[in-house]
């Protein structure tokens, strides 16, 4: 009986091998991928020996995943703004190079969202924050020498680059190292305006973008706590970025208004973070809401229509370094460098009022 079985066994293996050898033969020939592979033969086989042990690895990888996911929500979010970052940068290279949008479209931004005196704050936080209360707050600054550099002007994105008159769009690349042409133009300009108001001032132009551009914030933070302990009188620091506005229909937004003498210029736009997630380690937000709003203000009362809306998320971008770090975004990459130069001696003459005030009201008060 033994005999037979063996024999039985050794056919129906031959059998099953020339058959294999066959359908691979046949599957082969069509160009199609059999279902009957090794591999799959030996998943089947899994499942249906050892489904404990598969339901119980399951359960683990599910186990590992939620874990995954709780520890990239608690990502820092310094990565997470690298990440945003880089991925606009990738936006303005791809409607450069692949849809090549020749259309321009000016527009003027600043009327909607939540009003708060003269000026809207367009809020994506998801949180119900009281604006007019923190306006009602005066900044926490700190002048001991007027002679010493009050504010420092910075540049995280050192390259990017503002549209010359004679440059064709479907020619134009948004990053340029000619300074300029890039942000370090608006932020001489900035600076200028600051020290002929009397405001002692700091332009720093390194290129924290190039070569690499991730990594861009962590090495303008250490720009910037440099060279605030070489400068400890720093009371103000601006991060000057320029914004990359498009749109399927009406193409590449350019953010313009007219001032006083019907001059174009660039409008601004203040970036300020919540921090109200504590694990973004930003304590101080309140902080750098009140006086970017206060500037805001001042900015809109000697300039009407300079602003667009202030925009409030859940970022940091450096602004946790102290309650005086802000970030600017002048423009976008289609206004024209002069009208953001223009801007740029707006803007640096507002904060030098919002400054002197500031100083004349502490000094009423002692």
């Amino acid at each position: 009986m033994k005999f037979y079985k063996s024999r039985i066994t050794k056919i129906l293996y031959c059998i099953y091998s020339t058959m294999i050898i066959l359908t691979s033969l046949f599957f082969a020939i069509m160009n199609v991928k059999p279902f009957f592979t090794l591999e799959n033969i030996n998943r089947i086989a899994i499942a249906t020996v050892i489904p404990r042990n598969r339901d119980q690895k399951q359960t683990k990888t599910l186990e590992n995943n939620e874990k995954e996911n709780q520890n990239s929500e608690e990502l820092d979010d310094s990565s997470k703004e690298e990440q945003s970052s880089e991925d606009s940068s990738i936006e303005e290279r791809k409607n450069q190079s692949e849809h090549r949008c020749e259309k321009i479209t000016e527009s003027q931004f600043g009327k909607s969202g939540i009003k708060c005196d003269n000026f809207y704050i367009k809020n994506i936080t998801g949180k119900d924050i009281n604006f007019d209360y923190y306006l009602s707050q005066k900044p926490i600054i700190k002048i001991k020498n007027k002679k010493k550099p009050l504010v420092l002007i910075y540049h995280t994105h050192t390259t990017e680059r503002y549209l010359d008159d004679d440059v064709k769009i479907k020619n134009y690349y948004p990053r340029s190292h000619d300074n300029s042409k890039n942000v370090i133009a608006v932020g001489e300009e900035i600076v200028k305006a600051l020290k002929q108001n009397g405001i002692n001032s700091i332009h720093d132009s390194t290129v924290h973008d190039y070569p690499e551009f991730t990594g861009s914030y962590s090495r303008s933070a250490k720009t910037v706590r440099d060279l605030i302990k070489k400068y400890p009188e720093i009371q103000i620091e601006i991060d000057i970025h320029r914004d990359s506005i498009n749109e399927a229909k009406r193409g590449r937004i350019k953010p313009t208004f007219k001032t006083k003498d019907g001059k174009k210029a660039s409008q601004i736009m203040f970036v300020s973070g919540c921090g109200i997630n504590k694990k973004l380690g930003f304590p101080n937000w309140e902080k750098n809401l009140i006086l970017a709003m206060n500037i805001q203000r001042v900015c809109e009362k000697y300039f009407p229509g300079f602003t667009r809306e202030m925009y409030f998320k859940n970022v940091r971008y450096n602004q946790n370094i102290n309650a005086g770090s802000l970030l600017i975004e002048v423009g976008s990459e289609v206004n024209t460098v002069e009208e953001s130069k223009r801007s740029g001696r707006m803007l640096g003459k507002a904060i030098a009022i919002f400054l002197n005030q500031y100083m004349k009201q502490q000094v009423s008060k002692k």
